[in-house]
Formats: structure tokens, sequence, C-alpha cells
């Protein structure tokens, strides 16, 4: 079972989490060849890869929670931000970059 995550599913940026790694892989396989199959396209299974710390990007949403920007994803299906200041997915960079990032917000008076 993947590690657990305070944030799951609200962030909405992990929709597979609750399960174990071979069906996450198994769950991405089937939704590629569902969307290849009208093109008569066929794939191999998802090949896996490290389970935690493997996102090399990121797509930040602001928010001000209490008077202080804050930095996270968007809760699953909406544009309301989930605050979230550390991902295991991302890996420690994250972490680092929110930080950076809501402490210029705060030092420039930014208001999402």
């Amino acid at each position: 079972m993947a590690q657990t995550c305070p944030c799951f599913p609200r962030c909405g940026g992990c929709t597979t989490r609750n399960l174990p790694y071979d069906r996450q892989l198994a769950q991405k396989t089937a939704y590629i060849q569902d969307l290849l199959k009208p093109f008569g396209g066929r794939v191999s299974p998802c090949a896996g890869g490290a389970e935690e710390g493997c996102r090399n990007k990121v797509h930040l949403a602001f928010c001000t929670e209490k008077g202080v920007v804050r930095a996270g994803f968007f809760d699953s299906r909406t544009h309301r931000v989930v605050p979230v200041s550390a991902c295991s997915m991302h890996g420690d960079w994250y972490e680092k970059l929110v930080t950076v990032v809501e402490s210029w917000c705060a030092g420039c008076k930014i208001i999402p």
C-alpha cells in the first residue's frame, strides 16, 4: 500500500493513492488502453518506477488562509485550494519551493 498522505483524497493530486502500487499501474494501463481503443492502439503495461519523490513538476495553486498566503493543489474536481506544505510524490524540493514562494508572497504583500 502506498504511504499514507494527510491530504488524500482532498488535494486531487494523487487519485489512486489508496491503491497498492501494482493496482495503480494496472489502472493507469487500462485508462490509456481505453483512450487508444477507438484508434486501434495497443499499449504495454505501464512500467513502474519510484513510488515516492517521482514527480518532477508541480502546478501550484494559491489561497489565503487566516490572512496568510498558502500554496497547494486544487481540491479534487474543484478550484478550491488545499494547502499542501510537503508532498512525498514530489520529494524534498517541493517543500523548499513552497517555503520560498510563500515567504516571497508575504514579503511582497501579494494576495492571491
